[in-house]
């Protein structure tokens, strides 16, 4: 019994210390700011104002779904990523998740066919471990 203790409290320790969280509400919003951006930035305003009324809220529970299976979820178009970092308050995570989204932008934008007209939701989590936190992020485009 005295060894079973001690086995336990390491398990518990070894779970406890990577837990995931969903991205707070500032950081989703970094992620609409980057596909925004990122639309915009050759097109002026005509893009920029169809993005602001192309996010849907229920992409965005999907994208989080995605991350936690990827093959249950189907339909459109998902870029994703992850970044490791030491842990931040949520103000960097905010600039974090801006700059991974739109990292992921440049990379695969063109080779998804990220612009309008298309309907799009992002979400993530940041798993925190023992020395650093890794930030996974999934964007939903579904194409109208």
């Amino acid at each position: 019994m005295l060894l079973i203790l001690p086995i336990l409290a390491f398990f518990l320790a070894v779970v406890a210390s990577e837990v995931s969280k969903p991205l707070p509400k500032g950081a989703l919003e970094a992620t609409k700011k980057a596909n925004i951006r990122y639309t915009a930035k050759d097109t002026k305003n005509y893009y920029r104002d169809m993005m602001k009324t192309a996010w849907r809220d229920d992409l965005s529970v999907r994208a989080l779904k995605w991350l936690q299976s990827p093959e249950k979820v189907k339909g459109g178009a998902v870029i994703n990523g992850q970044k490791s970092f030491p842990e931040a308050e949520p103000k960097q995570l905010k600039k974090k998740v801006f700059a991974l989204v739109s990292d992921l932008l440049e990379k695969y934008g063109q080779e998804k066919h990220v612009v309008p007209p298309i309907l799009y939701g992002c979400n993530g989590n940041v798993t925190k471990g023992e020395a650093n936190s890794v930030l996974s992020v999934a964007c939903l485009y579904i194409y109208q």
